[in-house]
């Protein structure tokens, strides 16, 4: 049994989402970032009659605790695993031809990063997983240990706009033939040691 706490995600500009974004309270509003269901909690107490949110998101353990804070919603809420560019794909399948708003809440959350074992922060010692869906099989441990250096580069420049990303694939190439690159803080390591930092000044960790 896992003991540590929940982590449950603050969302950001509540009032404002609830203000701009539900104009008609009986409409169909998607919530196509649901993280922890902050803002989805907002929006349903202020909607009226047949008002509906359809709640998507990747990850999984995002959406089991969506489920149990919005629990005593019922059917106004309908949660759905899917990443929010198959938005369209998902509303084709429910029939629903047109919805009154939608919410996409891009980047990561601080649910993410301060849930133990996802592999997304680089302050504690956890395995190098990453994964948003966590059903899928490839994670961040399996790319490092085994992409080459050109596609490691081109993966680095393409998704994390790095500057260095050519030194950082070679480090890593040259690190694993000595030993597997297992954890976040292994790979936070080698990327400060290719590129150092913060200066002074700056509190922005390189990796």
């Amino acid at each position: 049994m896992d003991l540590r706490p929940e982590v449950v995600h603050q969302p950001v500009m509540v009032q404002e989402v609830v203000q701009y974004l539900l104009t008609k309270p009986e409409g169909v509003y998607v919530d196509a970032t649901l993280g922890g269901g902050g803002h989805s909690a907002a929006l349903l107490k202020v909607l009226e009659g047949r008002g509906q949110i359809i709640g998507l998101d990747q990850d999984q353990e995002a959406l089991a605790q969506a489920g149990r804070r919005l629990s005593s919603s019922g059917d106004r809420i309908l949660l759905i695993q899917s990443n929010f560019s198959l938005i369209d794909q998902v509303l084709e399948k429910m029939n629903i031809a047109k919805v009154q708003g939608v919410l996409v809440d891009l980047g990561m959350s601080s649910m993410q990063l301060d849930q133990w074992g996802r592999g997304f922060s680089f302050n504690r010692d956890e395995p190098l997983d990453m994964r948003m869906n966590t059903k899928t099989n490839v994670t961040a441990q399996d790319l490092v240990n085994k992409l080459s250096a050109a596609e490691l580069a081109k993966l680095f420049k393409r998704f994390g706009e790095e500057k260095k990303a050519g030194l950082i694939a070679k480090a890593i190439v040259r690190e694993r033939q000595k030993t597997p690159i297992a954890s976040a803080l292994q790979l936070a390591a080698l990327i400060q040691a290719v590129s150092p930092g913060p200066r002074y000044g700056e509190a922005k960790h390189p990796a």
